[in-house]
């Protein structure tokens, strides 16, 4: 069933609207949505688990070239590809507005998605881009490691499950040190070594933005849950590092685990008023 939208040409005082399982996959349903968006000062709007596909994130691409006021975008499980993808980044790299995508779950395959660069290195707005399982490949990684090195506002990042391997996490390595934005990365089942988290370490040992960072799930040994440790040690803000399903030594991941919550309690007493 089809969730009914007024397309009355007034404007709609709703901030917030979630249509989630609506069945949007047919072309005159979306362009009622469009209309809705375009009469309203949505500031959150969620298409997550419609089959939305290619055509369908174009119609949300048109719309947002004319909206403002939209802050926080789902459109996680839409079935959209790589021809959907450029046409959002092509509109959201002029944007300033949106803080939040999530594209989670869409088959965006990071081989033919050369403007996911752009996009990351031109959207002065967005703080929080969520782009788990989407096919991105080592490709994808070199590509946002080329973004981020322009990049200034970006703090969260999330990769999950994108099979960059441990060539894709070297290209991550080269800018990590160099990025002073970002404060959450995940790059858990990425099927990542200790060959990769080697040069890795050494970036993340100079890396001063980092509050958390996720690589559970992968293949990190002996070797690299060492590096991790001696990363670790001089590093003053990582709070918390996501280590399960690896294979390090135990007394690494508690030494780890003890430095993070030196972190953390340090972090909590900046944060405490201050009283003469």
């Amino acid at each position: 069933m089809v969730f009914g939208i007024s397309s009355e040409p007034r404007m709609s005082p709703l901030k917030s609207l979630f249509l989630s399982f609506n069945e949007f996959n047919e072309e005159n349903a979306l362009d009622r949505l469009k209309d809705a968006i375009l009469h309203s000062n949505l500031k959150e709007l969620d298409l997550s688990f419609n089959q939305l596909g290619n055509n369908g994130a174009k119609v949300v691409a048109s719309a947002l070239v004319n909206i403002s006021s939209l802050e926080r975008l789902n459109l996680s499980h839409c079935g959209i590809q790589s021809k959907g993808a450029q046409s959002l980044f092509q509109i959201l790299t002029k944007n300033s507005r949106l803080r939040e995508l999530n594209l989670d779950r869409n088959d965006l395959d990071g081989r033919r998605l050369r403007i996911l660069k752009d996009f990351i290195a031109s959207n002065t707005g967005l703080l929080s881009l969520s782009m788990n399982t989407c096919k991105l490949y080592q490709e994808g990684a070199y590509l946002i490691s080329q973004g981020l090195l322009r990049n200034r506002k970006l703090k969260s990042l999330m990769l999950s499950n994108n099979t960059f391997l441990d060539e894709g996490l070297d290209y991550l390595s080269d800018v990590i040190d160099q990025n002073s934005s970002l404060e959450h990365l995940d790059l858990s089942k990425n099927t990542l070594s200790d060959l990769g988290i080697l040069p890795f370490s050494k970036s993340l040992s100079r890396n001063r933005s980092l509050v958390t960072l996720n690589l559970r799930h992968n293949q990190i040994g002996k070797e690299g849950g060492i590096a991790l440790r001696e990363a670790v040690t001089g590093h003053k803000y990582l709070i918390r590092l996501f280590l399960d399903d690896n294979a390090i030594q135990i007394r690494d991941i508690e030494d780890i685990d003890r430095m993070c919550l030196k972190n953390r309690e340090e972090r909590a007493k900046r944060r405490m008023p201050q009283y003469e």
